[in-house]
């Protein structure tokens, strides 16, 4: 069976205060897979906007009441199983929030993604490193630790830790080039 996996913005919902009214549903397959992907969806009548161009998004997500997105990714990284699903652990949730918002078109307002992922990282205790390990697969590690470092709602401790572990990661990075 494929790897399918599946998060939606309503999980971020109570980390934001003013998130937006409709939820997302993103589904990130294999390239290969998306078209059987959504045959299967639309069998069970749920209509799916396959990888649609990031400028395009935010039209094509007004015309359902809640959009569901295929995008094509084969990485299953820091994810469980849930049923037929794997489902983004925490720190995995963090960077696909970040990359579906800077690089896919999410319509996401910039301060609310600030305000979710500093409220993740300090209230969810995530492992900074797992983020920054799953960043580098997704080919943005240096920005997000770059992005982390310039919260300035995360507490003061975590903001040190975030700083201590980002810069260690990415002069690691460097030393090894």
């Amino acid at each position: 069976m494929t790897p399918v996996v599946a998060w939606t913005t309503e999980w971020v919902a109570p980390y934001a205060p003013n998130v937006p009214n409709r939820h997302w549903t993103i589904l990130e397959a294999a390239p290969f897979a998306l078209s059987a992907v959504a045959d299967v969806l639309a069998r069970d009548r749920l209509r799916a906007v396959v990888a649609p161009a990031p400028k395009a998004v935010p039209d094509l997500l007004r015309l359902f009441d809640r959009p569901l997105v295929l995008w094509p990714h084969t990485e299953t990284y820091a994810t469980e199983r849930r049923r037929c699903l794997l489902v983004p652990e925490p720190e995995r949730l963090v960077v696909d929030l970040y990359f579906a918002v800077t690089r896919r078109g999410v319509p996401y307002p910039e301060n609310d993604l600030a305000v979710v992922l500093a409220r993740l990282v300090a209230e969810r205790d995530l492992n900074i490193g797992i983020i920054l390990a799953y960043a580098r697969r997704r080919r943005i590690g240096s920005e997000i630790a770059s992005y982390l470092r310039s919260l300035d709602r995360l507490p003061p401790d975590v903001a040190a830790a975030v700083k201590v572990v980002a810069g260690r990661r990415t002069s690691e990075k460097a030393g090894a080039r």
